[in-house]
């Protein structure tokens, strides 16, 4: 089985080789130039599956150009309420959610770091903008420099583990 990606060291690389590390399948990773001509290859039948962020992976789904087999959070997503998720197709405990962060200079002044995250934190709690995020299939969750910070302290071994069972090298 070959599964295609948006390119090497990737979150939608190293989903899958998590996955393939879980359940012991044999597939072979198919590495592009980002996500547009990977999905082509996806439909057109070259490759037979990738993970992919679910904003991106919604739209074509809901076209009917590429099926959503699951999900990798741990609950159903709004965008795909009827796609389940990789733990209620029967691989317990698989979790692994994409997010993104706003780093910055570790020798940020605090009340600057105070001010930033303030903004975000506004930004994120209006309406219009958590709906409109939610419809894609993201999820506005917000923390703060601190909490982010132990977050990622908690995902980085996760995913060096992942590069290394892999042996991911970047282009």
């Amino acid at each position: 089985m070959n599964y295609g990606s948006a390119g090497n060291g990737g979150i939608s690389h190293l989903v899958p080789e998590m996955f393939k590390s879980a359940t012991g399948l044999f597939m072979v990773h198919i590495p592009y130039r980002g996500s547009a001509p990977a999905f082509t290859d996806l439909m057109g039948g070259q490759v037979q599956f990738m993970a992919e962020s679910i904003p991106q992976a919604a739209a074509y789904h809901k076209q009917g150009k590429v099926k959503a087999l699951a999900v990798t959070s741990r609950q159903r997503n709004p965008a795909l309420p009827d796609t389940p998720t990789v733990i209620e197709s029967g691989l317990k405990d698989f979790e692994v959610v994409g997010f993104y962060g706003f780093p910055a200079p570790a020798n940020l002044p605090r009340d600057v770091t105070a001010k930033l995250s303030d903004a975000f934190r506004q930004v994120l709690a209006q309406p219009e903008v958590r709906n409109r995020m939610i419809a894609r299939g993201a999820d506005p969750a917000f923390l703060g420099s601190e909490d982010f910070g132990k977050f990622l302290a908690a995902e980085m071994p996760r995913w060096a583990d992942a590069v290394r069972k892999s042996g991911a090298k970047l282009d």
